[in-house]
Formats: C-alpha cells, structure tokens, sequence
C-alpha cells in the first residue's frame, strides 16, 4: 500500500525539501499531496496531487481522487 504524505509550501524550506527528497528516496510508491503552492511538486520524482489551497473543500477532493472516487 502506497503512504500518501500532504505537505504545504515545502519549496520554501531546507529542511522541508531535504525530508520530503529523503522520505521520497526511502518509500517510492509515496504519493505527495501538495496543499499549498504547486511548487511542492516539482520537488518530487513521483506522483503529485495538487488541491491549490489547504481548505477542507480542497483536501476532501483530495482524498476523493486518491480513494478512486473523483478524476484528477
């Protein structure tokens, strides 16, 4: 089973960037969630989902997109 981790705005922090490369190395299959600037995504090699905000409405669609129940 795949982790599924959500971080917010991690391209503007070090140390942020450098556990998201080191949790990214150690599990592959993570799937990253990226609920603040879209940036986050480009500091992974793998699958992204973007919600462009960190409200509840935006990370409900979230989790409807990765349980299958709602396209990307």
């Amino acid at each position: 089973m795949p982790l599924v981790v959500a971080v917010r705005d991690a391209y503007r922090s070090e140390w942020q960037r450098a556990w998201l490369r080191r949790l990214t190395e150690q599990r592959p299959d993570a799937v990253v969630v990226a609920v603040g600037m879209p940036d986050d995504a480009e500091l992974v090699p793998g699958p992204v989902v973007l919600t462009h905000g960190a409200g509840r409405v935006n990370t409900e669609a979230a989790a409807e997109v990765l349980a299958g129940r709602a396209a990307p």
